[in-house]
């Protein structure tokens, strides 16, 4: 999600540096539009049992941190997922495709519920 938003130079909402405060009265309305475009980007992305977290917020950056904090255990192993050696060995061909495979199963993880048949084809 972070390369998405990063694409659409959004990734300061969640990352709390893009703060409404920092910015002149005269674009607290653009930056509320922003916001609430990442707030429903997020929310068209989480579960059902998670909504309620995004649903009634009224600042991404907050809603993304409790979102980290919430699901803390699945985060740390995502953040730290090291790219796989590339030798052309076997055993780096192995790890390269475990790699893949965990990046492909945290992806479908974090799916919500209108993707459920996606996700059990894996």
């Amino acid at each position: 999600m972070k390369i998405v938003l990063h694409g659409k130079n959004k990734l300061g909402f969640v990352l709390g540096t893009y703060r409404w405060e920092m910015y002149d009265s005269s674009l607290h309305e653009l930056w509320d539009k922003c916001n609430a475009i990442v707030l429903a980007w997020i929310m068209n992305t989480v579960t059902l049992s998670l909504i309620s977290t995004v649903i009634y917020a009224s600042d991404v950056h907050k809603v993304w941190e409790d979102l980290r904090e919430r699901l803390r255990g699945l985060w740390d192993e995502y953040e730290t997922l090291d790219p796989p050696p590339t030798c052309g060995c076997p055993e780096s061909k192995r790890h390269t495709e475990r790699y893949q495979l965990q990046k492909l199963y945290q992806f479908l993880t974090g799916l919500n519920e209108s993707y459920e048949t996606a996700k059990t084809r894996f």
